[in-house]
């Protein structure tokens, strides 16, 4: 019966409102706060109860710990009226306009050494690997040798440099040898690129084969094809190699058949043509290799670095041609003239290149 007692005085002190816990389900003591149900005596003590009459908890004032039973019951919603508000909001937010798109970043410059023009342009680059860049080394050591008897006969051509037939023999007995070793090897590596280019060099031959050696500030050229008649100009192909690190040859940034009517302009008519075309040039390492058509218009530019410049090229024409020398090219703007084309790439990290092909 004192059970009962107790129960009912827990119960009229939690509805007349009391101190409760935080989940608003059990009273509290008035002045120790522990939970009620958990002990045997209670007796009321202001809005709410007390424990043992020998509790020690020191009161509270009764406006902080009085807690609104109605206040503290969760309160509830019908599901069916939360469903309609849920599909309420997301239709309001998929009805809601899209941000725009970011705008589209801008692609990266490619690389000449990237990029695969040979099928309009008529020119394509190579990048040096291990065989390309032992073969460019071992040229640039033959060619630079100290030795007596070695590449003595450099030829002063008009753009400020200097070229050296390979097909000269050396008084060296040394060099002699590494010389006609290496032009073997130079037209194994020229035919493996011009078949890896769907070109049939089985009517090929060499026509010509040389160094080009420019200095520091010199070797600038007018723009030209490396063969004087339109007609066979399409047949032949040159492979430069480039034997130390320098920018790399100056080539048009067109269809190479958008510039065919050039061949029967007078010199006026073709700079008016050329000041239009851009030319693109980067920096190239030892061994990178460039392979163009006899009819592609091209030319090099002053040597920027503090050392000698030494770049290797080689000429391929059919068989049943007479043999071209690389001194005499086709020239649309003639010899001696300034240009001023603009050498187009992002990449480059300097002037044009040197006085190649």
């Amino acid at each position: 019966m004192s059970g009962s007692i107790w129960y009912v005085d827990i119960l009229v002190g939690t509805l007349r409102g009391g101190r409760m816990d935080a989940s608003g389900k059990h009273s509290l003591c008035e002045l120790c706060a522990c939970r009620l149900d958990r002990v045997k005596h209670t007796r009321t003590y202001g809005p709410g109860r007390a424990c043992h009459p020998r509790c020690r908890g020191i009161a509270v004032h009764s406006s902080t710990v009085t807690v609104d039973i109605e206040a503290s019951t969760p309160p509830r919603f019908s599901s069916r009226i939360g469903s309609l508000e849920g599909m309420l909001f997301s239709s309001a937010v998929a009805a809601l306009p899209s941000p725009p798109p970011p705008p589209p970043l801008p692609l990266p410059p490619i690389s000449i050494l990237d990029r695969t023009d040979w099928a309009t342009h008529k020119w394509q680059f190579f990048k040096g690997n291990r065989a390309r860049v032992a073969l460019a080394k071992a040229w640039c050591s033959l060619v630079t040798s100290t030795q007596d008897g070695g590449f003595e006969h450099w030829a002063a051509m008009r753009a400020e440099f200097y070229e050296h037939s390979m097909f000269l023999l050396l008084r060296c007995p040394l060099l002699e040898q590494k010389r006609n070793d290496l032009i073997s090897s130079i037209e194994v590596m020229g035919r493996n690129l011009l078949s890896s280019l769907n070109i049939d060099h089985s009517d090929l031959r060499i026509s010509d084969m040389g160094v080009l050696r420019t200095r520091q500030y010199t070797g600038f050229q007018e723009i030209h094809a490396d063969i004087q008649t339109f007609e066979t100009s399409s047949l032949c192909y040159s492979v430069i190699m480039y034997l130390v690190d320098t920018d790399s040859t100056a080539l048009a940034d067109i269809p190479c058949d958008a510039l065919d009517p050039v061949w029967k302009m007078n010199l006026s008519a073709a700079k008016e043509v050329f000041s239009r075309v851009h030319f693109v040039s980067e920096r190239v390492a030892c061994g990178d290799t460039a392979v163009f058509s006899g009819k592609t218009f091209h030319y090099g530019v002053e040597n920027p670095d503090a050392y000698q410049r030494y770049i290797g090229f080689t000429t391929f024409t059919p068989k049943r041609l007479p043999k071209v020398d690389s001194q005499y090219q086709f020239y649309p703007t003639g010899t001696g003239s300034i240009h001023s084309n603009p050498v187009s790439s992002s990449l480059m990290s300097s002037s044009a290149s040197d006085s190649h092909r």
